[in-house]
């Protein structure tokens, strides 16, 4: 079985408790509070007119979104694996869920999923991999994917190829 088979059984045998939507729901209020501090800041007011140049399509949603949250630099962090999950995992969940119908619930589960992936993902690279590059940057993404696909209720096989997409996107894999 290969290291991605074998990370997508872990995270798909966890069930997803109460006390784990809870924490959620305090990283997701924490990441909306950013992103108002950071919507309301020079930059993202810039940002913000970026984003309302050009029809709303999801990515450009989610990208406005987190960098939003990420702007003032006090988002949250994993400092394990040197990565703030929020700005990159939470932005996906919400702009996915404007768009499609999903519970809340749902996000709350695509957030612990995501957050899950991308903390172990950024913690095999371990804290060398910080002193190139932003963990956020190449580890994040996958968080990311993992979070999507939750909520598109993709199978293990469609989990996979949604990680090596994201690996292909955040690090010019071949």
């Amino acid at each position: 079985m290969t290291l991605t088979a074998q990370l997508i059984e872990l995270i798909e045998s966890k069930a997803i408790g109460k006390k784990d939507s809870e924490v959620a729901s305090w990283f997701v209020l924490d990441a909306i509070a950013n992103f108002v501090a950071g919507r309301n800041s020079e930059q993202g007011r810039i940002l913000e007119g970026w984003y309302l140049d050009e029809p709303a399509e999801t990515s450009r949603t989610a990208f406005w979104i987190g960098a939003s949250m990420h702007i003032q630099e006090v988002d949250d962090l994993h400092r394990q694996s040197v990565i703030h999950p929020g700005c990159v995992v939470i932005p996906t969940v919400l702009a996915l869920g404007m768009r499609e119908d999903i519970s809340g619930l749902q996000m709350l589960e695509a957030v612990v999923k995501g957050f899950e992936v991308c903390t172990r993902i950024g913690n095999s690279v371990g804290p060398a991999h910080y002193k190139i590059w932003h963990n956020t940057a190449t580890c994040g993404p996958f968080g990311a994917a993992y979070a999507a696909g939750t909520l598109f209720g993709l199978e293990k096989e469609q989990f996979r190829d949604a990680l090596g997409n994201a690996g292909t996107q955040s690090s010019g894999l071949w």
